[in-house]
């Protein structure tokens, strides 16, 4: 039976996932943990190595913060790894599992869209100006100013601040650092030979150094370490691609 390592990179979505194998996630104190049939992993500004034995199946959905919060609330806590979920989870949980253990993935996704449309219609929704400052910073990767942001939806930075906390679990500048990463990551693995210079300016860091600094903080490791790993792992054909896109390298 085969082992494989993996490491969750630092995100600032939220997963719900749907787990039909043997996977285990190391804690802070290093000893590895199996996954339950469900669990979510929450927005996380750390690397986490999980480790998974054999045929593993998978049913994952990703949220945007605010979204997570409003819809698992009372049944996940979306702030970090959760191993220990509400009721409606674990027997929505006992009904999906068999699913995927069959094979049956179109069958377990009817199921768990079906939970959370229902959730939905009774979900406390999050302040519109909450989603707006977030959407605003996704499609900017993350280089949209928190300054700016709060004056155009006539809020103080303090009062745009706290109300994303509360919203979304996270600080709207926490949010748009992981953005940005995640974007880096992306680009790296799809073409682990662009220019560092390049990509720091198409991100909007200030500089090669800035972008090495931000990447270093969440990974330990340079993004020309990281560009290395991808090459290592998934050799480039002869049109220069890097990781394959059906394939997540932080997962």
């Amino acid at each position: 039976m085969s082992t494989e390592e993996h490491c969750l990179l630092p995100d600032a979505n939220i997963d719900l996932v749907f787990n039909c194998g043997d996977a285990r996630l190391e804690g802070r104190d290093g000893r590895l943990r199996p996954l339950p049939p469900v669990f979510v992993i929450g927005a996380r500004d750390e690397s986490t190595r999980m480790v998974s034995r054999g045929l593993s199946r998978v049913l994952g959905v990703r949220f945007h913060p605010w979204h997570a919060l409003s819809l698992l609330e009372h049944e996940a806590d979306v702030r970090g790894c959760c191993t220990i979920v509400g009721s409606g989870l674990h027997a929505l949980s006992q009904r999906v599992g068999p699913l995927l253990e069959s094979g049956d993935h179109d069958a377990a996704l009817r199921l768990v869209e079906g939970w959370l449309l229902a959730r939905r219609r009774v979900a406390r929704r999050a302040a519109a100006t909450v989603e707006a400052a977030g959407l605003e910073l996704y499609a900017s990767n993350g280089g949209a100013r928190v300054g700016a942001l709060a004056e155009r939806l006539g809020l103080s930075v303090r009062q745009l601040e706290r109300q994303f906390k509360r919203a979304a679990g996270l600080s709207p500048k926490v949010l748009a650092r992981l953005i940005r990463f995640s974007r880096a990551t992306e680009r790296l693995e799809l073409d682990p030979g662009v220019s560092l210079t390049a990509l720091a300016f198409e991100l909007g860091y200030a500089d090669q150094a800035h972008f090495i600094r931000e990447f270093r903080a969440f990974t330990s490791m340079s993004p020309g370490a990281y560009a290395g790993e991808v090459r290592r792992r998934w050799p480039r054909d002869g049109s220069g691609r890097g990781a394959p896109r059906g394939e997540d390298t932080r997962a």
